[in-house]
């Protein structure tokens, strides 16, 4: 397997959270943390602006090509990546009110993406979901002196350090944790009913939401979008539970469990026909975190683990879907869905401010390291495993506190991880050389007897009486989703006067040739040996014959500067 040059970036992040308070009431809230009473309004917030230098390849392909973007030029951004403000109101006899709204990326306006799932493109969209959100919203009734609450509305699903502890001045790193970040949705926020409190040196946490939308998953990213919507509103077809338990006991020490757990298959807006009833797509999430402040000390872990039932059948169900960019297509990206994923990570830092006397009490200079170790398809289908979303990442930087609310960060960081075995297979680029068209010879039909994407054999000397187009194809291939289309035009434009699509699919991954092929009206068959392309002198992909209505090989590609005009003559 190839290994992929090592990711390296440095980011400075400077990080500020405030709060002009006013509360008569300890908001349960990390936003705004403990603060005094002063009143019954609280007004808080937070904000990071960030600057940051990869020494890494940002073409979409180098993943895939790791070897050919292995000593690409550094490059630079800068960015906001939130910037929140919160208003909370104590209105008396246990009763409050809560609200935030987050800035992500400094806030809506025009943007131009590159689109790795569509070879790169250019993508213009006005950002929305996700960019300016309504994170918080909730009412909450005390009981008790807060040993008992019930919070009903927008609130924070605290599962994994990354949500209950999502503050800048939370944790070291420049950015949030990369793998509780990539497996989970952060700061994840649904609509739900909260009951928690306090007893002594345990706090407590259950709620019921609605479950995540399964529409939304993929491989590299798990089920992280799955609490985010792109329509008006966030479907509620199935519920979930999740709960959290943090415990006080030694001093200086938190120890806390978080699980999750909820069906997703039914949470979308596409249905599933009733071979599909059984599926439920369950998903369970348990996570442990720690975290120590002694003896100038800070120490911060985590060990997140996922596992969703049913994601080889939620992955077929999805990708029959037409793509997002398809005129009528789904909204979201489609991709393999993992069964598990996971992250562990840990951070420790040392405050060296501690041992100069004038400093101590004023300032704080913590000096850190993290390590981290996710997979975000850890285990599922391995014939659509990508290896890259495996990933190993070590950084060590500063935490400079001139005063309490302020932080300035820095950190440097490398990233290891492993190409994607899928796309190894056959490159245009390794099967360049060209036919002469001059010295190309059609020979009669040599039939061919191969299974189809449902499990049919379709026999090519079948199709006599029809204008065949017998196509050579590699799913995997970057000139793919362009040919299909033109395909597409030809089958839209001749399939209702005699012409049929034989196409032969050369992938070695089964799995990802069903489900790209799922959803395609000709017939797709498999030779992952690729004994068809040697009978017919293949030597290039993508590559194709015309045969005539008595089985006859009429042209092959390399002898047609028209297809539209030689289909017409067939026909």
């Amino acid at each position: 397997m190839q290994k992929l040059s090592t990711i390296k970036y440095a980011a400075v992040i400077v990080a500020s959270s405030f709060a002009l308070l006013a509360s008569a009431h300890s908001l349960q809230t990390d936003t705004v943390g403990n603060t005094k009473k002063t009143s019954r309004l609280t007004l808080g917030g937070y904000g990071e602006a960030v600057a940051s230098r990869m020494f890494y390849s940002n073409n979409y392909k180098r993943y895939t090509d790791a070897s050919k973007y292995k000593d690409a030029k550094s490059f630079g951004q800068f960015d906001l990546p939130h910037v929140v403000f919160f208003v909370g109101y104590d209105f008396g006899k246990g009763w409050s009110m809560g609200s935030e709204i987050e800035f992500e990326h400094g806030g809506t306006e025009n943007a131009v993406e590159i689109d790795a799932d569509e070879s790169g493109e250019y993508e213009a969209e006005t950002e929305r979901g996700g960019e300016v959100a309504l994170e918080q919203f909730w009412i909450n009734k005390a009981f008790w002196g807060g040993k008992f609450n019930i919070k009903a509305g927008e609130i924070i699903i605290p599962v994994g350090e990354i949500n209950a502890y999502h503050m800048p001045n939370d944790f070291f790193s420049v950015y949030r944790s990369e793998g509780e970040a990539k497996m989970l949705p952060n700061t994840w926020h649904q609509v739900g009913i909260s009951l928690w409190g306090r007893i002594s040196d345990w706090r407590y946490e259950a709620i019921f939401t609605s479950g995540l939308d399964a529409e939304r998953f993929g491989h590299n990213c798990y089920v992280h979008y799955g609490a985010t919507s792109p329509y008006e509103y966030k479907l509620g077809n199935v519920y979930a539970g999740a709960a959290r338990i943090d415990n006080y006991s030694i001093p200086g020490v938190r120890l806390s469990l978080s699980g999750y757990y909820g069906y997703t298959f039914k949470n979308t807006e596409r249905k599933a026909s009733a071979s599909y009833d059984k599926v439920h797509g369950a998903l369970a999430i348990g996570s442990f975190g720690l975290e120590m402040k002694r003896w100038n000390w800070i120490v911060r872990g985590n060990a997140t683990y996922a596992h969703l039932d049913d994601a080889t059948k939620m992955t077929a169900f999805m990708n029959t879907f037409p793509k997002h960019n398809a005129q009528d297509g789904s909204p979201s990206k489609h991709s393999p869905i993992a069964s598990s994923a996971y992250s562990v990570g840990i951070e420790a830092g040392y405050n060296v401010f501690s041992q100069i006397e004038s400093l101590r009490n004023k300032q704080k200079l913590y000096v850190f390291g993290r390590y981290e170790d996710y997979n975000t398809y850890a285990s599922g289908n391995k014939k659509v495993a990508y290896e890259y979303d495996h990933v190993k990442r070590m950084g060590a930087g500063i935490n400079y506190s001139p005063i309490k609310p302020i932080t300035i960060k820095a950190e440097y960081s490398h990233r290891f991880l492993e190409s994607m075995k899928d796309q190894r297979i056959v490159r245009n680029e390794q099967v360049a050389s060209q036919i002469d068209a001059s010295k190309v010879q059609v020979a009669g039909l040599i039939d061919l007897a191969l299974t189809d994407n449902k499990g049919v054999t379709r026999r090519l000397t079948d199709l006599k009486g029809k204008v065949v187009l017998l196509d050579f194809h590699v799913f995997a291939s970057e000139q793919s989703t362009k040919r299909i289309m033109m395909m597409r035009d030809l089958y839209n434009k001749y399939h209702g006067q005699g012409l049929e699509i034989y196409q032969i699919s050369l992938d070695p991954n089964e799995h990802f040739w069903k489900t790209q092929t799922a959803a395609l009206p000709w017939i797709s068959v498999r030779d992952a040996a690729g004994t068809s392309a040697r009978t017919y002198n293949i030597m290039g992909i993508p590559s194709f014959f015309l045969i005539d209505r008595n089985n006859n090989l009429y042209k092959r590609g390399e002898q047609v500067s028209n297809i539209d005009a030689e289909i017409k003559k067939l026909l």
